[in-house]
């Protein structure tokens, strides 16, 4: 229904802008090398890990901004609430040709460097809109024969630094590009609860689908909130008095549409998939709580479906690649990993003796921040 829209706007897009901003491959390629990258989407448990997400920016903010370990990346419906919390993304993904989302884009702070990363199918105008303002963009497109020979006829550009897999929504787009052309193997994500609050009345469920309660930006064509499908979503229910380190789970039902579905069911099956990949090492952290990403249903018969002993999480499928987890301690292991890749070498010493340091204050800082938040909640 969308490829004439998509087309007009792939056509404007080369005509116009990609000479100006060029692609991913060329401007972005290893640009998260050895860094955590972390994905914020628009989901309603954005707000639990608002504060965390904060203390982290504020930390990335002590390094040079190459020697920075996170690279923070808005879907394109988050960017206005992560700038009105003080927070600066790198990067902000833009994938669907609509223009509903418009005026999402329009009068942003202005000492924002903020690069859009943008399909190519992507609103014109908008894109226009966002260069006049004097902002960078860099452009990709699905990974399709169709797509290789337009990069190579029209674009005369190599399709490996346009084209990358795609999984339909912003957030898996994140992540496939994070892996692809970015080079990070960390890969923290929030917001992407794929559900929304169960509730009789359609109006409050539109004001739960989002973190920031704002429904416009929901293509008219698709209204996502009339859907009545339920799941379990997980929670976090403190953790475990033999092993701390372990979170305890509980299971509660919400709503959700076979299109969130279909991103869901993207993102675990390209992970489950990769974690049999021979050599390929990387860490999926998933921080939505209370969405229904990463849960599965061991039985999918009716009589089985409402009973919480049939319901599991994707750590059981992909272990040692999928992690369900709060954001706080991610960012824990993250930075528990880094302080192992770049050791501290004593002055003096024979051989290659290395001094592991000891976890830092903002590790200690943001786990009390995230403990609060954790027992505030209990």
């Amino acid at each position: 229904m969308l490829g004439d829209t998509w087309n007009k706007n792939i056509t404007k897009n080369t005509e116009r802008l990609f000479g100006k901003h060029r692609t991913v491959g060329e401007d972005l390629l290893g640009y998260a090398r050895n860094k955590a990258v972390i994905i914020v989407g628009a989901g309603p448990s954005f707000n639990k890990n608002k504060d965390i997400l904060k203390a982290i920016y504020e930390y990335n903010l002590t390094f040079a901004p190459t020697q920075e370990p996170f690279v923070i990346i808005a879907s394109n419906h988050q960017l206005k609430p992560l700038l009105e919390m003080g927070i600066h993304p790198h990067l902000t993904f833009v994938v669907d040709g609509g223009n509903h989302f418009r005026d999402h884009f329009i009068n942003l702070k202005t000492d924002m460097k903020c690069v859009m990363v943008a399909n190519l199918a992507c609103d014109h105008k908008m894109l226009k809109r966002w260069d006049r303002d004097g902002h960078l963009i860099s452009f990709f497109m699905g990974d399709s024969e169709k797509n290789r020979e337009y990069c190579k006829d029209t674009l005369n550009v190599d399709p490996d630094k346009v084209c990358c897999f795609t999984g339909g929504n912003v957030l898996n787009c994140g992540f496939a590009v994070a892996m692809r052309f970015l080079h990070s193997h960390f890969i923290i994500v929030l917001g992407n609860d794929l559900s929304f609050p169960m509730a009789e009345d359609i109006d409050e469920r539109r004001k739960g689908f989002y973190a920031d309660g704002d429904y416009k930006t929901q293509d008219g064509k698709k209204d996502e909130a009339k859907n009545e499908i339920a799941w379990m979503a997980y929670e976090h229910e403190g953790r475990s008095t033999i092993e701390p380190s372990l979170q305890l789970i509980n299971y509660n039902k919400v709503l959700t549409s076979r299109q969130l579905l279909i991103y869901k069911a993207w993102i675990e099956m390209h992970v489950a998939k990769w974690s049999q990949v021979e050599n390929l090492r990387f860490r999926y952290y998933n921080c939505s709580e209370g969405g229904i990403c990463g849960v599965l249903a061991l039985n999918h018969d009716k009589k089985f479906m409402e009973s919480k002993e049939n319901w599991t999480l994707m750590d059981e499928i992909a272990p040692g690649r999928w992690f369900t987890k709060p954001l706080v301690d991610a960012f824990q292991d993250f930075m528990e990993i880094k302080q192992c890749l770049t050791p501290t070498v004593i002055p003096g010493s024979a051989g290659n003796v290395v001094n592991l340091q000891a976890k830092t204050d903002i590790v200690k800082g943001v786990a009390q921040v995230g403990q609060n938040r954790i027992i505030t909640s209990l």
